[in-house]
């Protein structure tokens, strides 16, 4: 079983900003993405990080082709089951927190069992397993706007994560993330 404070399941911009942003405060995370983790054109200056950043970065463990397909949450952690895409590879993750940054058909979501109201998920999370960008609020802003939101979630979390895995902390990154980032989400949502 491999061992990780962060597990992230999703290498879209959230997934990519979250991993550097964790690693930027000394923390390790695998980023695990069905897909094959290809750079993406974003907006100037929108997020910090390029994909050559997340390659060198010896925090930063990329598993493209594999995919998050069923997990366990614990009161110390939480249990995560990897499938290879292609081929027959599974691994068993045990994290500190997983993070679905998994877009806004979320599969971390469906398995929290986390209902939307308004294009809003009725919590961000459940415990050590956290929902970030499209994944918490699949908000239908196109475009720059609903991007610099999930950016600003990833690195807003990393902070709250950050804290909690250096042992000095009794933090509940769950908690003071979402009292942060809701208001925000349900202002945007609203145009106000």
């Amino acid at each position: 079983m491999i061992e990780t404070p962060v597990l992230i399941a999703g290498g879209g911009p959230v997934g990519l900003t979250l991993a550097l942003a964790l690693s930027r405060q000394g923390v390790r995370s695998i980023l695990a993405d069905p897909g094959r983790i290809t750079p993406v054109d974003l907006p100037a200056g929108l997020a910090p990080f390029t994909l050559a950043d997340i390659h060198a970065d010896p925090r930063v463990s990329l598993r493209p082709g594999w995919c998050l397909f069923g997990f366990e949450r614990f009161a110390d952690g939480v249990t995560a089951h990897l499938m290879q895409v292609q081929g027959d590879g599974q691994q068993q993750v045990r994290a500190g927190y997983l993070v679905g940054c998994d877009g806004a058909g979320s599969l971390v979501r469906n398995f929290l069992d986390i209902d939307l109201e308004d294009e809003i998920a009725v919590a961000f999370g459940r415990g050590r397993v956290i929902l970030a960008g499209d994944a918490a609020h699949p908000i239908s802003t196109a475009g720059q706007d609903g991007l610099a939101l999930g950016v600003a979630d990833a690195l807003c979390l990393a902070g709250h994560l950050a804290q909690a895995t250096d042992g000095a902390h009794d933090a509940k990154p769950l908690q003071s993330y979402e009292i942060e980032r809701r208001p925000v989400v349900r202002r945007i949502r609203t145009g106000g």
